[in-house]
């Protein structure tokens, strides 16, 4: 089973989010990204995602990385915009609820 993490990028440039999201697609077993600073990502563990993406914030800022819950039956999210459906289609086909 895929872990699954919730990795946040605080008051980071836009050249530092473009090398975390590069980093992001190196390294993650899939990976949503629909938010500025914020992805959900698969694979590896928080404090390597953490080490992965900290020397690409040379701008002092800060990255969060939370863990998501490993079972589907605990899985709940939800989500509202324009386009929600093709949005959230990777939730759907990954991370169901």
């Amino acid at each position: 089973m895929t872990s699954f993490f919730a990795i946040s990028v605080d008051r980071a440039t836009q050249n530092e989010l473009n090398e975390v999201q590069e980093l992001i697609k190196k390294n993650a077993n899939g990976w949503w990204h629909r938010h500025a600073s914020f992805w959900v990502v698969g694979g590896l563990q928080a404090s390597q995602w953490r080490d992965l993406i900290k020397p690409a914030l040379v701008s002092g800022a800060s990255v969060l990385v939370l863990a998501l819950p490993t079972t589907e039956k605990d899985r709940n999210w939800s989500f509202s915009g324009p386009s929600a459906t093709a949005k959230c289609k990777w939730f759907h086909d990954n991370f169901k609820s």
